[in-house]
């Protein structure tokens, strides 16, 4: 149950960038039956809202973008490209604290400032 929630979290933020990027989705989440009509896979990520359908034409850098999001998967006998979530946001996010702690390190580096010291009481 939780990887059905997780990967409905992160369909969730596929779909964001895919607006974001201006790309038309042509499907989304989808119920059993619609799965069934459009003769989609009983085990489809479209079920959890884990998978979205693009048409073929996209621009280079809207592909090169989901890509980093999703698994491209192109489909050219179903007329679209279909991206289906694999992780990688969630691996995306993990790093992004330690990036921010070192960047915020190196703009300190870079105007001369020194690392607080843990002990002392003044406020950052």
């Amino acid at each position: 149950m939780i990887v059905i929630f997780l990967q409905a979290i992160e369909g969730l933020i596929l779909r964001a960038v895919a607006e974001i990027l201006g790309v038309p989705v042509t499907s989304w989440i989808r119920s059993p039956a619609r799965n069934a009509q459009v003769g989609g896979k009983p085990t489809s990520f479209h079920l959890s809202g884990g998978a979205i359908d693009t048409p073929l034409d996209l621009a280079p850098w809207q592909r090169w973008v989901l890509r980093r999001v999703a698994r491209e998967v192109p489909e050219p006998e179903k007329n679209h490209l279909h991206y289906q979530v694999d992780g990688r946001v969630w691996r995306i996010l993990a790093k992004l604290p330690g990036e921010a702690l070192k960047a915020a390190r190196d703009e300190r580096a870079a105007w001369g400032m020194h690392e607080p010291d843990p002990d002392d009481p003044r406020p950052l």
